[in-house]
């Protein structure tokens, strides 16, 4: 075999190569790279899936649709929208659940039913329904009355021809003289100012006739508003007869059916040219001609079967019921909706003994059981119970109790048995004469409104210092679900309610009222000063609230809603609620003006009802911007016209503030109802029917979570059902943040990965770091030296290092040792071959230590020499 040539091992000072490249080991932050890059991607995805369903999200189109509506105002509660069509040239729109409608044709009365067939009306009357309890009450005050005339002769204009006075006149001026002097007849009769006034697109003049009935030592004031007009050469005169002082809150209904007549031309065939109808013309311009027909004067009247209601009720409307106006916008739809459970209808009951004294000094009679019940609207302001209403409907003034003690007598007897009583005190203290009480007597029995209203009048003849109030009690109710209010009479005479699950017991947390103005000054135009009451019902239950709007400034001609519990026209607990549930209204913004105590006061244009007082006044966002008061029957600028009177919020929070009342408005009741809502508007009916269900668990006396909850469920898999893609919404709403939060801890761990765990290089001396040795098994302190000193130690737990030396020397060795290594053979060799490995002669000190033979037990890299053998 031949020897191998001599190859020098290279030197410790020559520069360190690189050791030969290993395969490529996962790493960490190779680890870390990847996870991010995956879940960038499924972020990305998330983000597009969200975006992409968030198109698909909600079915609103801005319309409420007909179920949800339904829900709201059921059919049965609906307007049931009637119009009596009369061939002589009108037509007369009205809500038949509100109003009680008749028409005179050729002499004949008709009603209900027999209304929706066209005939020539030469007379049409309206007038709020009524309960027929209330009818068949002895001294009961009839509510205000729209008539509406026209003539049925075709030579109507022929008999002024000639007349004097009347040559330069136009035919509208004719007939307001016409009109005029018919109702002057009556010496108490008055005429206002001719005023002209455009409704819609009808030109009308107004007159307003006054009455001021004196007779009998008792003042009665009656008004009847006009409104005149020629359309198609055909007179018409709509008036709204018999508003008084105890009755006026429901005129605005009656004019808004002034507001909403509509003219064409008329038949001939219905018109007459003989004297016959010259003859049927007289009931025309008379505004007592017929008032007394009653409703049942028609052919085919049919019997209720529950007399406690209208007969109107029983009847349906034509077409089938469809979203009322106010509820046709989704959001105004949402406005109501949110407000329902926390609107409430508000009860009182006063109930006290009074002593009159003469005017003499001597005692007159004690009136014991002397009762007066009130009802309004509220709603809640705070989750605890607090309810904000009108303090007219929790206050009585002395002259209502006395008023009361006659007008709400249990029966008959009682009635004239108690009239008596303080007709004998009067006539006593001289206060009228004993023929005026025994005329006062007759016309009650002959339920003579003037008369009526002079018995309601009778204690403003009585002095403030004669009467002494004594044994005084007031109690207060909220009606919380769809049940209405009942009273009960105890055996004294006094009431008492009925306390339920649905009607809970309140208290009087702070009222600010000014008793300063009298009925009859309410009803010429004055306002009250203070009208503001706080409830606050008993216990510790939680409650649906509505919100004050902190801006009130209402821009005119903005939408308005109101949502109010009605009452009859009578306006007592007694004789009963219009209905048990919300009556939804809504106006534009009219005026705001200042009322004669300098109030901030704001006009709508919606009627308001009997009840009403205290109602709240919502913006878009169901936030209360006014609370409904009295209605004035005249604002400054007149535009008051068929509207609602809005008092400000500020009136509430002044009285909140003084007495020391936080109010907290946001509940998990209210934010449940409200999302529920919000949802079902969107089409997510499976998310909104959870969240009805959750409304009706936390607050079980909203009457209408089941019904929607209901509803949502009848809802799922039809093609405004979005929740499928709500879910999807959801699922990538939740994926995205998954993702992100996973994203940020990769970004952390790869920056503390970077920082903490250095970065290592192999050479064929080992591994370094930042150019240092880091094999602590392979590095030693250099041996003790001749001096016997020793290298430094490092300090514990820390790899000792030593730097290279500059000069690499050979280690020194003995002759023996060398010459044995020299010849000594490897491990296979044999001596011969350890010879032939030996350099050749003259290259001395050259040899360098072997590396060991490769094997399965040996690394591939070249290890270092032993820094123990190199000397300084």
């Amino acid at each position: 075999m031949q020897p191998q040539p001599y190859q020098p091992q290279q030197s410790p000072m020559q520069p360190m190569q690189p050791s030969p490249k290993p395969k490529k080991k996962i790493t960490i932050t190779g680890v870390i790279f990847v996870a991010m890059i995956v879940t960038g991607v499924v972020l990305l995805i998330a983000l597009i899936a969200w975006l992409g369903l968030s198109f698909k999200a909600s079915s609103d189109t801005g319309k409420t649709l007909a179920g949800a509506a339904a829900v709201l105002e059921p059919k049965d509660s609906a307007p049931s929208n009637e119009t009596i069509d009369s061939s002589l040239g009108v037509k007369v729109p009205f809500n038949a659940r509100e109003l009680s409608g008749f028409g005179l044709a050729e002499d004949v009365t008709y009603s209900s039913e027999e209304l929706r067939e066209k005939r020539p009306y030469s007379v049409i009357r309206l007038r709020p329904v009524e309960t027929s309890q209330a009818s068949r009450n002895e001294i009961t005050m009839v509510s205000p009355e729209l008539r509406i005339t026209t003539s049925v002769d075709k030579q109507y204009w022929s008999q002024f021809e000639g007349k004097k006075g009347y040559k330069d006149l136009s035919k509208l001026d004719i007939l307001v003289q016409e009109t005029t002097s018919q109702r002057t007849k009556d010496k108490w009769v008055s005429a206002g100012d001719v005023e002209a006034k455009r409704l819609g697109d009808v030109d009308y003049r107004k007159v307003v006739y006054t009455s001021k009935n004196e007779d009998h030592g008792v003042t009665s004031l009656r008004r009847e508003d006009c409104y005149v007009t020629v359309q198609h050469d055909r007179p018409f005169v709509a008036c709204v007869n018999n508003v008084r002082s105890g009755n006026f809150a429901a005129l605005p209904q009656l004019e808004n059916i002034i507001n909403q007549l509509s003219y064409y031309e008329p038949s001939q065939d219905a018109l007459i040219s003989d004297e016959k109808g010259k003859e049927a013309d007289k009931a025309m311009l008379d505004g007592k001609k017929d008032q007394e027909v009653e409703a049942g004067d028609g052919k085919e009247k049919e019997s209720p079967k529950d007399d406690q209601k209208p007969n109107l009720e029983k009847s349906e409307p034509k077409q089938p019921a469809k979203i009322s106006p106010y509820l046709s916008e989704s959001s105004d739809f949402l406005s109501f909706a949110k407000a329902a459970p926390a609107t409430v209808r508000v009860g009182s009951i006063y109930c006290a003994d009074v002593k009159l004294t003469l005017p003499s000094g001597k005692e007159g009679p004690l009136l014991t059981g002397a009762c007066v019940d009130k009802s309004g609207t509220g709603f809640f302001v705070s989750r605890d119970g607090f309810i904000a209403t009108s303090a007219s409907v929790t206050s009585v003034k002395p002259e209502e109790a006395i008023r009361a003690y006659i007008m709400n007598a249990p029966n008959s007897s009682q009635v004239y048995e108690r009239l008596d009583r303080v007709l004998g005190y009067m006539v006593e203290g001289r206060l009228i004469m004993q023929t005026d009480a025994d005329a006062i007597v007759a016309g009650v029995q002959e339920r003579n409104q003037d008369v009526v209203e002079k018995v309601s009048a009778l204690s403003s003849k009585i002095a403030p210092e004669n009467i002494t109030i004594s044994q005084e009690s007031y109690s207060y109710a909220v009606q919380l679900q769809d049940k209405p209010i009942v009273v009960n009479e105890k055996g004294n005479g006094s009431l008492e309610f009925a306390l339920s699950d649905a009607v809970v017991a309140a208290g009087l947390e702070g009222s600010r009222y000014s008793a300063d103005k009298t009925q009859d000054q309410v009803f010429n135009g004055d306002t009250i000063k203070d009208d503001i009451a706080l409830l606050k019902i008993k216990g510790n239950d939680s409650y649906p609230a509505l919100m004050l709007a902190s801006d009130t400034n209402v821009s005119e001609g903005a939408p308005v809603n109101v949502i109010g519990m009605p009452m009859y026209a009578i306006g007592s607990l007694s004789s009963g609620q219009l209905r048990p549930t919300p009556l939804f209204r809504q106006g534009a913004a009219g005026e705001v003006f200042t009322g004669s105590n300098a109030q901030r006061l704001l006009s709508i244009n919606t009627s308001s009802f009997p009840g009403f007082a205290g109602a709240p006044a919502l913006n878009k966002s169901a936030q209360v911007v006014g609370i409904a008061t009295y209605n004035n029957l005249s604002c400054p600028s007149g535009k008051c016209f068929a509207g609602t009177i809005l008092r400000d919020t500020a009136e509430i929070s002044n009285l909140v503030r003084s007495r020391n009342v936080t109010l907290r408005p946001s509940s998990v009741i209210s934010d449940t109802w409200n999302k529920a809502l919000e949802e079902l508007i969107r089409g997510n009916y499976k998310k909104a029917y959870g969240l009805f269900n959750d409304s009706h668990r936390l607050y079980p006396k909203n009457y209408l979570a089941t019904p929607f909850a209901n509803y949502a469920k009848s809802q799922f898999g039809t093609v405004t059902d979005t929740s499928a893609f709500n879910t999807g919404i959801i699922v990538s709403q939740l994926a995205a943040i998954i993702s992100v939060f996973i994203l940020i801890l990769l970004v952390i761990a790869r920056v503390v990965v970077k920082v903490v765990v250095r970065p290592q290089y192999k050479t064929q001396y080992g591994a370094t770091a930042g150019g240092q040795y880091i094999d602590a098994n392979q590095w030693r302190p250099s041996p003790p030296s001749a001096s016997g000193s020793i290298g430094p130690t490092p300090p514990p737990n820390v790899p000792f290092t030593q730097q290279q030396p500059a000069v690499w020397q050979p280690p020194q060795q003995t002759a023996a040792s060398s010459a044995q290594q020299s010849v000594q053979p490897a491990a296979g060799q044999s001596a011969s071959q350890a010879t032939h490995n030996q350099p050749p002669a003259g290259v001395a000190n050259q040899s360098q230590p072997q590396s060991p033979p490769f094997s399965q037990d040996t690394p591939s890299e070249t290890t270092p020499p032993n820094p123990t053998n190199w000397q300084q």
